[in-house]
């Protein structure tokens, strides 16, 4: 029996795969663990194989008093609030001072004396909730529920208790270690929305380096990219017009490191740990669910190199300032091409966009994303809030969409984006992200979300066209003519009848 198994990961989906050939389960909001029992001895392990029994004696004890010999048990450690939601926030206190809160919820089995990693995923579930037996509040060592079929319903169930998401698991599905399109996490609108910005390749990984195992929030893999030092020295170059568009708002950082990447959305998703120190600063934001959390913002060009010094590759922001946090200064519209749309329609989307903002009289800029799109961004005077934005935001892509349905669409499924422009408007609204201009991409080759003038845009030939290596020709062109005051205007958000 191996002493320990390398994790089953689960691949982001857009929607919840439907039907009755899948199970669906909470992403519980934890660390996620392996409780181990070997000749009678107990061990625990976190996603990178480390041993970390002494931090938990009440899981391990209860993995004692399950009598067996030998188990792998594949699950996650979770601290729960007043309501029985698992409190993240919460976790890493519990662990050094209140580990009676400590509660492992378990949701599959790998072995019991028997190779079980070959049987179905329902037989495996079977034998563990046999195992465990029926949910007990007093027990440290819980079976993880699922539901079968319905999982578009369950998803909106789980969105309105404030939960992150689902994991969905194909019935009849092996486990395998590593990535698994068997397996797919689709998180709840908002926390979607908290997320911000398109990671740079499917497949999430465990992020080795971070001060806490990161259960829960999504993670990808590494794509090929510059060494270290040339993405600092980029960062050290443009921190200028960098901190133009990034100083002093809330950030999201997408993170690369050991292989791997993930989102940095505030102190604590994940535990940042040491990585963070002066200059980079922290900012308490309450959240919908009543915490809250520490997020990361920045002041100065020190705080720039800091972040890529942190391994930090692109930068996504709040729409609105960190001393009017809930009062935007900007609207994204990301119009992101479905499968079979090339450039040439994005482009022609936005130029569509740039002339509906303009009949309402709002100026407006693109953003190539340095990915397949472009971002229309609208600078405001800080004054509506953000359900008014949303609600403008909304209404701007729902129009477009009713208007030439065969071009656009607000549907969130990919499926349902064939062929037609995607116009997010999700991007505005409290919590979200859009990348920020000059921000690089992790992607290959380091492409750049770099600004562009309205006169020029019809011959760019791709979202990509200016990467790392361009950084020379970055500066020069922020001081050009045609981008002079780009992404300024005093202006305010129109009442739409």
């Amino acid at each position: 029996m191996p002493a320990f198994v390398p994790p089953m990961l689960p691949t982001p989906a857009d929607a919840v795969p439907d039907g009755d050939d899948w199970l669906h389960e909470l992403l519980y909001d934890g660390e996620r663990l392996q409780i181990v029992v070997e000749a009678g001895v107990v061990r625990a392990f976190d996603t990178a194989g480390r041993d970390c029994t002494d931090r938990f004696p009440r899981v391990i004890e209860a993995g004692r008093r399950l009598g067996v010999s030998e188990l792998v048990l594949d699950g996650v450690l979770v601290v729960q609030d007043a309501a029985g939601r698992p409190d993240r926030a919460a976790l890493d206190d519990a662990i050094a001072d209140a580990p009676e809160r400590l509660v492992f919820v378990a949701f599959d089995l790998l072995h019991d004396g028997r190779d079980l990693r070959a049987r179905p995923i329902e037989a495996r579930r079977d034998l563990l909730e046999e195992l465990i037996g029926s949910d007990d509040p007093s027990r440290a060592i819980r079976f993880g529920a699922h539901v079968e079929g319905g999982g578009p319903a369950f998803l909106a169930a789980v969105a309105g208790l404030g939960l992150p998401g689902i994991v969905s698991k194909r019935v009849g599905s092996r486990y395998r270690s590593g990535p698994a399109p068997d397996w797919r996490v689709t998180r709840a609108p908002a926390s979607q929305d908290e997320s911000g910005g398109d990671p740079a390749a499917a497949g999430p990984k465990p992020i080795p380096g971070t001060a806490r195992g990161p259960a829960g929030e999504p993670s990808y893999k590494k794509p090929k990219l510059p060494e270290k030092a040339a993405l600092i020295d980029y960062y050290r170059r443009l921190a200028p017009l960098v901190l133009r568009f990034a100083g002093r708002r809330p950030l999201n950082l997408f993170r690369c490191t050991a292989g791997y990447c993930f989102f940095q959305r505030n102190r604590n998703h994940p535990a940042s740990g040491n990585a963070f120190g002066p200059p980079v600063r922290f900012l308490p934001i309450a959240q919908k669910n009543g915490r809250t959390e520490d997020y990361l913002w920045i002041d100065s060009e020190a705080g720039i190199v800091a972040c890529a010094a942190a391994e930090a590759i692109e930068f996504h922001g709040w729409g609105s300032p960190v001393d009017q946090v809930e009062r935007p200064d900007r609207i994204a519209f990301d119009l992101d091409p479905g499968e079979g749309t090339g450039f040439p329609e994005v482009r022609t989307a936005a130029f569509t966009m740039h002339r509906v903002l303009g009949e309402l009289g709002l100026a407006s800029f693109p953003l190539l994303s340095g990915g397949k799109g472009v971002h229309v961004v609208v600078p405001l005077t800080p004054s509506s809030e953000w359900p008014e934005v949303r609600a403008f935001a909304h209404k701007i892509c729902a129009v477009l969409a009713e208007a030439e349905p065969q071009l656009y669409t607000i549907a969130l499924p990919k499926s349902e984006r064939k062929g037609r422009i995607f116009l997010d408007y999700l991007r505005n609204q409290r919590s979200a992200t859009a990348i920020l201009p000059y921000s690089l991409r992790a992607r290959p080759g380091a492409p750049v979300a770099a600004p562009v003038s309205w006169d020029e845009l019809d011959a760019i030939p791709r979202a990509s066209r200016f990467t790392i290596a361009d950084a020379a020709l970055l500066l020069k062109r922020a001081r050009s003519r045609a981008l002079k005051g780009w992404g300024e205007a005093e202006q305010f958000l129109p009442r739409l009848a």
